[in-house]
């Protein structure tokens, strides 16, 4: 009865139509839980692809990051949702190029010897381009 009363408590508290297998240990006292969340994975490239348009506006320092932030809180609970570490992993990638982005476009401001430059933050967003074209693909060849 335990179980049951586990299982339709994690089932309920499952967001937005991932689909749940229980597969039930030999041990009764367990329950293993996996979702495949073909809608979640969409929800994280479509987070990523707002981010990335910001790149595309002209925006300026603060205002990016500001996006930033908020972009970020939407993409962990949308990572929070996917069983495949792999491509949360790779999602990661993709996000901590912007934030390397927005930490090379803030060391340029006090940068007296040029080390830091746009080409950097330039490079960056094309990185997470690439890893995010790269996600998008694989969800479309599923």
């Amino acid at each position: 009865m335990c179980i049951v009363a586990t299982a339709v408590t994690l089932l309920t508290s499952l967001i937005w139509g991932s689909t749940l297998f229980f597969l039930l240990s030999d041990k009764a006292d367990k329950v293993v839980i996996t979702t495949t969340d073909d809608s979640s994975k969409q929800d994280v490239v479509s987070i990523l692809r707002k981010m990335e348009s910001y790149t595309e506006t002209g925006i300026n320092f603060r205002e990016y990051s500001s996006k930033l932030l908020d972009v970020n809180a939407e993409f962990k609970a949308a990572t929070s949702r996917i069983a495949d570490e792999h491509f949360v992993t790779s999602a990661g990638y993709a996000m901590d190029y912007f934030h390397k982005a927005k930490d090379y476009w803030k060391k340029s401001f006090d940068d007296e010897y040029g080390i830091y430059t746009t080409a950097d933050v330039q490079q960056s967003w094309q990185s997470a381009s690439t890893l995010i074209d790269g996600l998008s693909s694989r969800l479309d060849s599923q």
